[in-house]
């Protein structure tokens, strides 16, 4: 349950456009040893990577989403962010 606390944390930070803070609590969510926010978390910290302009690190956040979550429902928009990279 914290962990989703965090996420949504991480949500509203992102959606005041302080990507900073919005990753710090993104990456909190894999402290937690079962969590099914951790691909969601993966695709919006690479979501705000890009967002502060900083491509090389969204796309390292975006392959790592499709390496570590392969049956993730985010691969495909990651995919599609990574052609565009």
């Amino acid at each position: 349950m914290q962990d989703n606390c965090y996420y949504w944390i991480g949500e509203c930070a992102y959606g005041e456009k302080n990507y900073e803070a919005a990753i710090e609590y993104f990456q909190k969510i894999f402290t937690f040893v079962k969590s099914e926010k951790k691909d969601e978390s993966q695709i919006m910290i690479a979501n705000s990577y890009l967002a502060m302009g900083n491509k090389a690190k969204a796309k390292a956040e975006y392959e790592r989403l499709v390496t570590k979550f392969p049956a993730s429902p985010y691969v495909k928009k990651a995919k599609a962010k990574l052609a565009t990279l």
